[in-house]
């Protein structure tokens, strides 16, 4: 309880003096021009949606003023792009010229969702929400090929983009002697977003990709100074206004029919003979979604079917340590960054896999509810699914709500989040937490997460519900990758945290790390692009004894060229002093005891 009263006076503080900004930074004075255009183009008559940009509507909108980000930021792009967005009540258009020579078009792949550095594509990312946070990204290849992602965190962390999320849209392609030309249109019934008074506001970014050289052209200007995916990050976004649109609110439905006819034979005890026994199958089931408003999503699934999602790629763990696997069921992916709460590494309160599989053991679902989206400034996410007993597993209640508030234009916010997992035996478990990410200047952000998990089989035992029950994770860093910058953390989790439908690496451990790093753009004039200097530590103690069990520490020179080859220098030193013995396989067993593993890496690669 002290930590949240000491998070509680943090939050109250911070949120006297941190004064919101009133609209997203501009980089140059192209994009400071092209923002003074309050309005995107509202198309009166209907496009001619069919591959090609020779309609009078298309003619008469501006193009966006795209400028380089690879290889040289702010430089003029090598090549012209004809970048153009518009809209009407119904759609959100983009049309894209790229003049190009055909024989350096590469367009290697049809596959959806495949996005390779090989691959020339044009893209447009919208912040629908404009929380500075979230985005949706679309991009089509001259293939005709199509790729929707999620990007959450700010584009910030490992995994900052999803490519599991899908949604409905269209767009259609067109080669010619001059390069090639696509246009797109977004059904507004697939984005969610908020209307205030007739008036929507959303983040907007376009680029185009040419593999041939390497050149990424972008707009607004984002400078790189954030990292590899700094020109997606949405609070980097144009801000932009449309008018007079609105959600339509539609039902997709997803019905699904399982049957299959057969039998086996069983050898009769004691005798020659064979019983016959059929095994024939009938199952159905039926998955809803529907925007019970223009910020709210709804997800309803009856006699879930998991079948159809794609499969994990196969992993060999050879660490004592639980393996993470990204979600890839489309139940639980709309806004799914709002569930988020986590860590360090992978490990987090609310963890998605958790249902509907048990010790690695398949459980079918009756079904569930899923509701997400936004009130005024407030994220909001709720659920509950409901398992059917199987195996030795009795039928499982699992219920999320989680509440976040936005409380400054620069990426800062509070929330807290409560999960349960009851069964019909009696056991309950409850994990509840609060967090906030608040920005202290410029690109320095303090985040901070407590959290605390409760069992029934405390009370059910007679007993006192004991202590260590915690969770904690502080964090600060500076997220820029120019210059110096750093990144300091604070882990603990106490021995009695166990967070029923969350994720933990390893257990009852406090740690200390991060980063220090400085990176340098040498200049247009330099063959080289980005040099990169970075030291980083992590250091596992157990809570128990306070002995050392796990030490990390790595230096790490990435040397980059312009056309996007890279070299990159690695030293790592690894401790790791087990308390016990664990087994790698059946026949592999580690004993306790101190392990430590000197490496060195030269590793090159080519972008593209």
């Amino acid at each position: 309880m002290k930590y949240i009263i000491g998070l509680s006076f943090l939050i109250l503080t911070k949120t006297i003096w941190c004064q919101p900004l009133n609209e997203k930074e501009s980089h140059s004075p192209v994009t400071a021009a092209f923002a003074e255009m309050p309005l995107l183009p509202r198309m009166e008559n209907e496009i001619l949606f069919d591959g090609f940009v020779d309609s009078l509507e298309w003619g008469s909108i501006t193009t966006l003023p795209l400028v380089s980000h690879w290889p040289a930021f702010s430089t003029v792009p090598g090549t012209q792009t004809n970048f153009r967005v518009a809209y009407d009540e119904k759609f959100l258009y983009f049309s894209v010229v790229c003049y190009d020579d055909p024989v350096n078009i590469q367009k290697p792949y049809f596959e959806r969702d495949k996005m390779e550095m090989t691959m020339d594509v044009v893209s447009l990312i919208l912040d629908t929400y404009n929380d500075n946070e979230n985005a949706l990204f679309f991009s089509v290849s001259p293939t005709g090929s199509r790729i929707d992602i999620s990007v959450s965190n700010d584009a910030q962390g490992n995994g900052p983009i999803d490519l599991s999320w899908n949604t409905y849209w269209e767009a259609k392609v067109t080669l010619n002697d001059e390069g090639w030309v696509t246009e797109a249109r977004i059904p507004f019934s697939s984005l969610r977003f908020q209307n205030i008074n007739d008036l929507t506001t959303m983040g907007l970014i376009a680029f185009r990709y040419r593999p041939f050289d390497k050149q990424l052209d972008v707009y607004p200007a984002i400078p790189p100074d954030w990292g590899f995916w700094s020109f997606i990050k949405p609070s980097q976004a144009q801000n932009v206004t449309f008018t007079g649109i609105q959600n339509k609110r539609p039902w997709f439905t997803s019905p699904y029919l399982l049957s299959s006819l057969g039998y086996h034979h069983n050898r009769l005890p004691g005798s020659q003979g064979f019983d016959k026994t059929s095994a024939n199958k009938l199952d159905a089931g039926l998955d809803i979604q529907h925007a019970v408003s223009n910020n709210m999503n709804l997800d309803i699934t009856v006699n879930t079917d998991f079948a159809q999602v794609e499969a994990d790629d196969q992993v060999v763990n050879l660490s004592r340590f639980s393996l993470f696997f990204p979600e890839k069921r489309r139940f639980f992916l709309e806004r799914s960054s709002i569930m988020e709460f986590s860590f360090e590494n992978e490990n987090r309160l609310f963890y998605s896999r958790r249902i509907g599989i048990n010790e690695n053991k398949l459980i079918p679902l009756w079904g569930g509810m899923r509701l997400v989206g936004r009130i005024k400034s407030f994220d909001i996410g709720a659920m509950t699914m409901q398992s059917r007993e199987k195996f030795d597993f009795p039928s499982e209640n699992y219920g999320v709500l989680r509440l976040r508030k936005r409380i400054s234009e620069n990426n800062s916010y509070i929330g807290g989040i409560i999960t349960s997992r009851t069964d019909f035996a009696g056991n309950t478990n409850l994990t509840y937490g609060l967090d906030g990410i608040i920005n202290l200047f410029k690109d320095d952000y303090l985040k901070v997460n407590l959290a605390q998990s409760w069992q029934s089989q405390y009370t059910d035992l007679g007993s006192k519900v004991p202590d260590n029950r915690n969770r904690i994770y502080i964090q600060w860093e500076d997220r820029k990758q120019v210059g110096f910058n750093y990144s300091l953390s604070y882990s603990q989790v106490d021995l009695n945290y166990e967070p029923g439908l969350g994720f933990e690496m390893r257990k009852n451990y406090k740690a200390i790390g991060d980063r220090i790093s400085w990176g340098w753009f040498p200049g247009e004039k330099s063959s080289f692009y980005y040099l990169q200097f970075s030291v980083n530590s992590q250091a596992y103690f157990s809570n128990t004894t306070n002995q050392l069990e796990t030490f990390l520490i790595s230096s790490f020179l990435q040397l980059e060229w312009n056309n996007r080859s890279i070299v990159q220098f690695t030293y790592s030193r690894f401790l790791d002093n087990p308390p016990g013995a664990f087994n790698l396989s059946q026949n592999n067993v580690i004993q306790p005891g101190k392990y430590i593993n000197n490496t060195f890496n030269i590793a090159t690669r080519h972008q593209g």
